[in-house]
């Protein structure tokens, strides 16, 4: 069953008119149960209007910190983070899962050469990479391209130039912006496979590196990752994490074979106790368990982030999109 535990909020940070950073303490008891990983993200719960909403952020502070801080940046009609950026106070008590999510470097950072690609939002776990990379490593040698629409919406941008005057020679700051000229082109205007190589060639004047780390929108990271294989980076060695807006709700389905029979009979394994119930045709497995009341993990619903991982013990099914499963996890169902 999936656990939450309530956090008490001790600090809210405005670090842009839109964004928000939240220092989370951890109960003393729960220490071990939310220790994470560079890249990795906690699950909120919160009652909105009786429904049950479920909201994931990306932790933005090195591993090993006594304190969790999660980045919350405002999303137009987003319940949960205008709930958060407007509502929520110092000496509140959130509710989440321990800390999940494969958005990691498990071979670790030293001697490396990494890449890091960001926009928006998708700094918060790259800047807990970034943190944990010059901490773990006096060898590491980092380049940013990070994408926003103006100065003004950059998030942790203090903490970014703080970083860069810590080492100076070997961490490399590009702001690209969108919607504001620079006196540069070559920094106006979106993060895009053919800006990303021109900025590496022109600007940096490197293009080899042993790992990349992407995050940001889908079409973004669809463009930018084969750009990457062209330099010669193996799939192995690029790994992103996207950020879905709440509405998509079809993105990743996985259904239960193609059959148009009206229900098809699912037998859902939960901490080793197994029930049975009737999925429709079309149905996720998440959406069948839902509506059979059953108290499963989720978060996003959209496939991305991973949550409601499952195995295939028995029969088969079709996953019309996969952004949280690496090819041995699909092979092994």
């Amino acid at each position: 069953m999936p656990d939450f535990y309530k956090l008490k909020v001790n600090n809210i940070e405005r670090i842009t008119e839109q964004a928000v950073v939240l220092s989370l303490t951890v109960p003393e008891a729960n220490k071990e149960l939310f220790r994470f990983r560079a890249g990795q993200y906690l699950t909120f719960r919160h009652d909105y209007k009786g429904e049950e909403l479920r909201r994931s952020y990306s932790i933005c502070v090195c591993e090993g910190s006594s304190e969790l801080k999660v980045g919350v940046k405002r999303v137009t009609d987003g319940a949960f983070s205008n709930f958060v950026c407007n509502q929520l106070k110092v000496d509140d008590y959130l509710e989440a899962m321990p800390p999940l999510g494969n958005f990691t470097l498990d071979s670790g950072y030293n001697n490396t050469e990494l890449l890091v690609i960001a926009a928006g939002s998708g700094i918060t776990p790259i800047l807990g990479h970034i943190e944990t990379a010059f901490l773990q490593s006096d060898n590491v040698r980092i380049t940013l391209l990070y994408g926003n629409k103006t100065a003004g919406t950059i998030m942790f941008r203090e903490r970014l130039e703080e970083l860069k005057n810590l080492y100076m020679n070997r961490f490399n700051v590009i702001h690209v912006l969108s919607a504001s000229p620079q006196d540069i082109d070559i920094f106006s205007g979106r993060i895009t496979a053919a800006r990303c190589l021109d900025i590496l060639h022109k600007w940096v004047q490197n293009t080899n590196y042993d790992h990349a780390l992407i995050c940001g929108p889908e079409a973004m990271i669809k463009d930018i990752t084969p750009a990457l294989a062209e330099l010669g980076m193996a799939k192995s060695t690029i790994k992103y994490e996207l950020f879905a807006s709440a509405g998509r709700k079809t993105i990743g389905k996985t259904t239960i074979g193609t059959t148009k029979q009206a229900d098809i009979a699912l037998s859902v394994i939960i901490d080793g106790t197994s029930q049975q119930l009737a999925m429709h045709a079309g149905d996720t497995v998440l959406e069948a368990a839902k509506r059979n009341k059953l108290d499963v993990p989720f978060s996003c619903q959209s496939g991305i982030c991973s949550t409601c991982r499952c195995k295939i013990i028995e029969g088969a099914g079709e996953m019309l999109v996969n952004h949280a499963l690496e090819d041995y996890e699909v092979d092994q169902g």
